[in-house]
């Protein structure tokens, strides 16, 4: 299992996800205008928050580890990342 967190409104959470991108997405909408997320383990999902800064770090030493997409206004990048653009979320 994946284990990353998401920082949403300052609350920590931690999600789950069973390694395939289309299973899990988390749309910002409306006045979200931050999105934070500390990489533990490889990311696999899609961020759509086209109005929203998405920063992303590293929970360690090691590189952040993304699978999916994002869709933001900016991305800042806190860590080294290794990111893969699955093709299975463009159909």
């Amino acid at each position: 299992m994946n284990n990353w967190f998401l920082m949403l409104l300052g609350i920590a959470l931690t999600i789950i996800n069973q390694g395939v991108p289309r299973n899990f997405t988390y749309f910002a909408t409306g006045p979200n205008r931050e999105v934070n997320l500390r990489v533990t383990a490889p990311f696999v999902g899609g961020i759509y928050a086209p109005s929203a800064v998405c920063t992303v770090t590293s929970g360690g030493n090691a590189a952040a580890d993304m699978q999916g997409t994002v869709v933001a206004r900016s991305i800042v990048l806190g860590a080294n990342l290794d990111f893969h653009f699955d093709e299975d979320l463009a159909q």
